[in-house]
């Protein structure tokens, strides 16, 4: 246990380190060597732990997940310069571990050295979790479906990105590329009206107002619904944005103009509900997360399906930030009662702003939404679990975009609620097998950070 009083001073010092950071990091021309070491620092905190070692040794599914991430990420550094980055790696995360809980802590009011405090620095310790899943956990975690050792949505993330291939995931990151692909296999998608640069001013007024009152705009790469938001004119100089905030356009132009900053903005049309569905959400369309899976060489399949429904006034929550999240049988498209994430505790069998059913109703047009990214997921041959973000819009579905960077627990959601086993697991082993052996390791063997006997995986602090 690190000493109170490190805790403590980094708290007293939390404010103004923050603000020197954001001082340095808002200088967008990232031209002095201050500012870009700043932004490898941040970088680095935020992708710690940066492998799946652990200190305690794990079952056979988790240490073997555990061993093939070691094996893939450490091997992209020189052989000579692993004994010293390895425990350098560890030794920055057993540092910044209780510093992590301590600032999620403070956020959630939850007691600093209390037991739940101290059970997510101990378990970050020992297996590499993240805080948030120990101070947040999420719903229904406690099932056997959610559970593989002690892996968290952190080492399914560092997980698919070493099971798919470079070039398919940075396809699957650029929307536009992406959107032109799958539509040329049939596959429908919103139609793009202009892009605008990445580091180009953005002018609201001179947006392509003509083809819509409402217009959508998202990064052109990222994902999780960073920096897209709905724009809809009203009076000039009036815009709503998100449906519910009123701005002013200079203060718009400006709001998109650091956004743009960091990467193009895609602008499309708003889309409108579904008929069907607009007792659920009348301002914006259900949206559904259709997980593909497939076997090494097999066709996909979808394994899973999470609906959205926005509330009313709001265009871009997620999941996580107020959305209603609707488990859905990812065979029949039958939907299960709904959950808000934030309150894990209750289910809904009908969305609550107005007495909409939810239970036992079937998602409309689900079978050709199911069947259109089947389809789509040919332009991903070599990614193994693929989650696409489909509308159903008032003229059919739509796909936004392809995810590859996926919650494990939110992917067999579904699953936990009804008690269905899921494949999954065995399909993860069966692509580490091929990666194995495309490397020439399709035996086990010993690796810094990792164990060839016993329980595979075991990994420890040189």
């Amino acid at each position: 246990m690190i000493p109170r009083a490190l805790v403590g001073f980094y708290l007293q010092k939390q404010s103004l380190i923050t603000a020197i950071m954001r001082v340095v990091l808002s200088k967008r021309q990232v031209t002095s060597p201050i500012s870009r070491a700043a932004r490898q620092v941040q970088l680095i905190l935020r992708a710690l732990p940066l492998d799946a070692g652990c200190l305690v040794r794990e079952g056979q599914e988790a240490g073997r997940i555990r061993r093939f991430i070691n094996q893939r990420r450490w091997r992209r550094v020189p052989a000579w310069s692993v004994p010293l980055l390895m425990p350098l790696a560890r030794l920055f995360w057993l540092l910044w571990c209780p510093i992590a809980t301590t600032r999620l802590a403070r956020r959630h009011c939850i007691a600093v050295f209390g037991p739940a405090w101290r059970r997510s620095v101990v378990n970050g310790w020992l297996y590499g979790r993240l805080p948030h899943m120990e101070l947040t956990p999420a719903p229904f975690a406690d099932a056997a479906v959610m559970r593989v050792g002690q892996l968290d949505d952190h080492h399914w993330a560092l997980l698919w990105s070493e099971l798919g291939s470079r070039s398919d995931h940075l396809l699957a990151r650029d929307k536009l590329a992406l959107s032109a692909r799958i539509a040329a296999l049939g596959a429908r998608v919103p139609a793009l009206l202009c892009e605008i640069s990445s580091g180009a001013p953005v002018d609201v007024v001179g947006l392509p107002w003509v083809q819509a009152s409402t217009l959508f705009i998202k990064p052109r790469n990222g994902s999780g619904a960073k920096g897209a938001s709905s724009v809809e004119r009203l009076t000039h100089p009036l815009y709503r944005v998100n449906g519910d905030e009123v701005v002013h356009c200079d203060a718009l132009s400006e709001r998109l103009t650091r956004v743009a900053m960091d990467d193009a903005l895609l602008v499309q049309v708003f889309q409108r509900p579904a008929a069907d569905s607009l007792d659920l959400s009348s301002e914006t369309p259900i949206e559904l997360r259709l997980t593909t899976a497939r076997l090494p060489g097999g066709a996909p399949f979808v394994l899973a399906c999470l609906m959205k429904v926005q509330p009313p006034g709001s265009h871009s929550s997620t999941t996580l930030t107020g959305a209603l999240a609707v488990p859905v049988n990812p065979l029949t498209g039958l939907m299960h009662s709904g959950i808000f994430f934030h309150q894990p505790g209750q289910l809904y069998e009908a969305v609550p702003w107005n007495g909409a059913v939810i239970q036992g109703r079937t998602v409309p047009e689900y079978q050709q939404a199911a069947d259109m990214v089947i389809t789509a997921s040919q332009a991903l041959p070599d990614v193994p679990v693929i989650g696409w973000d489909v509308l159903i819009t008032e003229t059919g579905p739509v796909i936004l975009e392809a995810n590859t960077s996926l919650s494990w627990w939110l992917i067999h959601l579904w699953h936990a609620l009804t008690g269905t086993p899921s494949p999954l697991l065995q399909i993860v082993i069966e692509w580490i097998q091929v990666r194995e052996a495309e490397c020439g390791t399709q035996q086990a063997r010993r690796f810094p950070g990792g164990s060839s006997s016993g329980n595979a995986g075991h990994t420890s602090i040189p």
